[in-house]
């Protein structure tokens, strides 16, 4: 947890090579809906390979706009 990364485009792409990559936990200030339809079938993929479920711990989108990913 200690590797801090600024991240400025092609979020969903990043997120989907640390699905990959992570072990258990996603963690997450807000999701907005469009953002939980993409990373489903990615975060049930990484869950069959580990035998295990996921955690994602996030709080709701705020009425904030709904960039693209």
């Amino acid at each position: 947890m200690s590797n801090v990364e600024l991240i400025t485009g092609n979020l969903g792409d990043h997120l989907l090579k640390e699905i990959e990559k992570a072990s258990t936990c996603i963690l997450s200030s807000f999701v907005m809906q469009s953002g939980v339809a993409f990373l489903k079938d990615p975060l049930k993929a990484a869950a069959n390979r580990r035998g295990a479920g996921n955690k994602v711990c996030t709080g709701d989108s705020c009425s904030l706009p709904n960039p693209k990913l």
